[in-house]
């Protein structure tokens, strides 16, 4: 998709941008893998797709509960309604990003 599909440049409201976000939604409420989970946001954040501006994969209402996300760069990433209880966020830059009603039970958001 990120090549053959142009998902990079493709437009916010496009299928191709809808499909790709429904995929990896779906991926990260199957995984259990705290690093596992992990590695699918670093590829977000490394390929560019939800970099400023544009955040080209909506990770709102995502499965990320346990994930291990220590120390990355998840700035003003929509997380409304996503899932993080357990989830491993010490040192984590959440400045400006979207935690509303966002599931922080037992989460470990201090410290690094």
């Amino acid at each position: 998709m990120l090549i053959d599909k142009g998902l990079r440049t493709s437009h916010p409201d496009s299928k191709v941008r809808a499909i790709a976000s429904s995929l990896i939604l779906a991926a990260l409420s199957r995984i259990k893998d705290p690093l596992r989970k992990r590695h699918i946001i670093r590829f977000l954040l490394d390929s560019g797709l939800n970099a400023r501006p544009g955040m080209m994969i909506n990770l709102s209402e995502a499965g990320l509960d346990g994930a291990y996300l220590i120390k990355i760069d998840l700035h003003g990433i929509n997380l409304s309604s996503t899932k993080l209880q357990n989830a491993l966020l010490a040192g984590a830059d959440l400045r400006v990003a979207n935690l509303h009603k966002a599931d922080l039970d037992n989460a470990e958001l201090r410290g690094g």
